[in-house]
């Protein structure tokens, strides 16, 4: 059931996943409102996502931000 509902709507299967994830955890939201990218990242990802010899993802969910902003789309949707 998993693998169709994913394949038939990959995109809006994922925001519900991570919807559902971010239930309860208030830490990981917070977070998120103050842009703190690398905590966030690190809550999210676990460990070893941030950093030397990382896959940097703080770095690039900042990156993303800055390019919603200067799209002009506004982040507290």
């Amino acid at each position: 059931a998993f693998y169709q509902a994913f394949y038939a709507d990959p995109e809006g299967y994922s925001a519900q996943m991570f919807a559902e994830f971010m239930t309860g955890r208030s830490s990981l939201v917070t977070k998120a409102n103050n842009l703190d990218f690398t905590g966030f990242a690190t809550g999210y990802n676990g460990g070893g996502c941030c950093g030397e010899g990382s896959r940097n993802y703080d770095v690039a969910l900042e990156s993303l931000y800055a390019q919603i902003i200067e799209q002009g789309v506004d982040p507290n949707i």
